[in-house]
């Protein structure tokens, strides 16, 4: 019998500052379009960066922090509780096509504008987990658990918009989720489900000078991950692994001083494949093991779309916004597992990059696990 519980987990992230530079590509007689697409890409861009956020800042070699210790007694159990925090800054970079293809010909009417958003970003994740410990003496071990968090971040507009007032977004989103784990020999692999809770607010531009309104949303997401240490002699290893999340994100309206925005749902499918190296180092107290990481990430979501409308027009405006394709994330870092206790630990720095991604930040975590303790390392986070 294996035995869990849904714990609730709850974090804290500090508010983030972000910045978007907003240029336009169009006909000139298209002109006073410009800052009207920049403010409502804005807004698109604001969203799907907070919810790319979400699925790449909390999520390393696998969604949650657990560790199944070697050598412990067949069907005993087990568990822990854990922390990780992360802190950084992302610079995404997405394009928005405004157009009315429901009543012009294509290409009659149409601009175009290259948006970049700055998130900076720092934050908190915790969760707790029981486990069943190498089951019917298989050497499985399976966690089941819940975690946790808050997110927030904020997006303005670089260049000065139409209405004088640069657009403004900010979003928070607190998130629940609950997780299991399987660990046999030197497999491993985890299956997450999180629901994310948007709380969204937008100021001037469009909505009007000293004005803001508040927009909700909710997504729903499933990530998995796999992966296998193969060990290179020398206390020395390579673990290549791979993962996925999917999201599904459904928008309230955006009022507007202009008119309503209407988001259509939106869906990301975030695919990565990666490779982790390092080395295991034991000393009287403390075992090491430093690493170094490289994954790569591919967005393979269609543009997020939304409509703009207006009662003075007999047809909506239509709103495409680019996603962040691919990049490559990079990072060093170092775990460690105090000797004979329940005590583990790991700190990783990360930097990102690709044709519309760049960034860095620092992944921290820190576990206490019952059950059976044995020297050896076998963390996954």
């Amino acid at each position: 019998m294996i035995l869990g519980t849904a714990v609730f987990a709850l974090a804290l992230v500090a508010p983030a500052d972000g910045q978007a530079a907003c240029v336009t590509r169009l006909d000139p007689l298209l002109a006073p379009f410009a800052t009207f697409l920049c403010d409502v890409t804005s807004q698109a861009n604001g969203v799907n960066a907070t919810l790319n956020t979400l699925n790449t800042a909390f999520s390393t070699q696998s969604s949650a922090f657990v560790a199944g210790p070697l050598g412990d007694k067949p069907d005993s159990s087990g568990g822990g509780l854990w922390t990780r925090f992360v802190a950084g800054r992302t610079d995404i970079g997405s394009t928005g096509s405004l157009s009315a293809t429901s009543a012009l010909p294509p290409g009659l009417f149409s601009v175009s504008a290259d948006s970049r958003t700055r998130l900076e970003f720092a934050g908190f994740q915790v969760g707790a987990d029981f486990a069943r410990i190498n089951i019917n003496n298989s050497g499985w071990t399976i966690n089941l658990g819940a975690t946790g968090g808050y997110v927030s971040s904020e997006g303005r507009e670089r260049e000065q918009s139409l209405f004088l007032t640069s657009a403004r977004g900010r979003y928070e989103v607190p998130f629940f989720g609950l997780y299991a784990t399987f660990i046999g020999g030197n497999f491993f692999a985890d299956v997450q489900v999180r629901w994310d809770f948007f709380n969204m607010q937008a100021s001037e531009g469009l909505i009007g000078p000293s004005v803001s309104t508040n927009f909700d949303a909710g997504a729903v997401s499933l990530s998995s991950s796999v992966g296998y240490k193969i060990e290179l002699g020398s206390q020395f290893f390579i673990e290549p692994s791979a993962g996925f999340v999917y999201s599904v994100l459904n928008i309230d309206d955006l009022p507007t001083l202009l008119g309503v925005q209407v988001f259509d749902e939106v869906k990301s499918l975030l695919g990565r494949a990666g490779v982790r190296v390092g080395t295991t180092i034991v000393t009287n107290n403390v075992a090491w093991q430093p690493f170094a990481i490289a994954n790569v990430w591919h967005e393979f979501a269609d543009a997020s779309t939304s409509h703009f409308i207006n009662p003075a027009l007999t047809f909506p405006l239509d709103l495409s916004t680019s996603r962040v394709g691919t990049f490559g994330q990079f990072g060093i870092g170092i775990a460690g597992h105090v000797v004979n206790t329940g005590w583990f630990g790991y700190v990783r720095l990360d930097y990102r990059t690709g044709e519309n991604v760049e960034g860095y930040g620092i992944n921290a975590g820190l576990r206490y696990q019952w059950g059976e303790n044995g020297s050896a390392i076998r963390v996954r986070y």
